[in-house]
């Protein structure tokens, strides 16, 4: 024997080391692969959870209830489920870099391959559904904003012309204007006058329905809430895209002056053109 075999024998003997038993490395690199698989499911998951929030987001009115479309991409972002997704391919590249033959694939190729595996299994994912329970479930954790809530919260902003809330009482005056009650989502009452809405509109309007109110802000001596509505849309049943369309609230274009200028009655009055 060589002095090199020498030595390391007698590190044996002295440390009184035995050979592990082979399933112990069997083992050990199905662990590594299932954790792998965990972090890819996973960032699969997160992955589904963005396309909803991309494509249940409301488009089409970030006009109305932004003064930029970039303010409405950075509300927008789904960072929760960018930060998962990022750790979960950190931990699927440290998991897969510990199987059996893992030591053999570059940084490079395991990261593409966590985010290739993701982006198409959270596609099928998101097809069957699972981005919306993500999204639902996740909505509940503290700091965590949902795109439902993100959608309610930016229509809770009455100073700036935005409100939406369920109808719980209508009243027609002698004087011919039409006064319905609004519990916003913070559960204050409003008093909505839609005088100057259409007769289209004004029909709309049903007890128990939710709306999203645009018009102006106003404080009564007896500190009363009340808004002068301008325009207002029907919620969508998940708070999604309003109902109405745009273009058949202004078919009738005749509105007092009252609501000109108004940023989110005009960017409205945009969309119908």
């Amino acid at each position: 024997m060589t002095k090199v075999s020498d030595t390391i024998l007698k590190k044996i003997e002295q440390g009184k080391i035995e050979p592990m038993p082979v399933w112990t490395y069997t083992a050990k690199n199905i662990l590594f692969w299932s954790l792998w698989a965990l972090a890819v499911l996973i960032g699969s998951i997160a992955v589904s959870a963005m396309l909803f929030v991309v494509t249940h987001a409301p488009w089409a009115l970030r006009e109305v209830t932004y003064e930029t479309t970039a303010g409405f991409v950075l509300d927008l972002l789904p960072y929760f489920w960018v930060i998962a997704l990022g750790l979960m391919i950190a931990l699927g590249f440290y998991n897969l870099r510990h199987t059996k033959s893992g030591y053999k694939y570059s940084l490079a190729i395991v990261i593409l391959l966590n985010i290739l595996i993701s982006i198409i299994l959270g596609a099928v994912l998101f097809i069957v559904g699972m981005g919306e329970i993500a999204e639902n479930a996740t909505g509940k954790l503290p700091l965590r904003e949902s795109i439902f809530e993100m959608q309610a919260n930016r229509w809770s902003n009455p100073m700036n012309g935005l409100l939406a809330g369920e109808i719980v009482d209508i009243l027609s005056a002698d004087d011919g204007e039409v006064i319905l009650t609004l519990t916003a989502f913070d559960d204050q009452d409003w008093k909505i006058n839609i005088s100057d809405l259409s007769d289209e509109e004004i029909q709309e309007a049903k007890i128990g329905n939710i709306i999203a109110v645009i018009g102006l802000s106003e404080q009564s001596i007896d500190g009363q809430l009340s808004m002068y509505a301008c325009a207002f849309l029907e919620w969508g049943e998940c708070c999604d895209e309003p109902l109405v369309s745009v273009r058949e609230i202004f078919e009738d274009d005749e509105r007092t002056t009252n609501c000109r200028g108004v940023r989110p009655f005009e960017a409205l009055r945009r969309l119908s053109h």
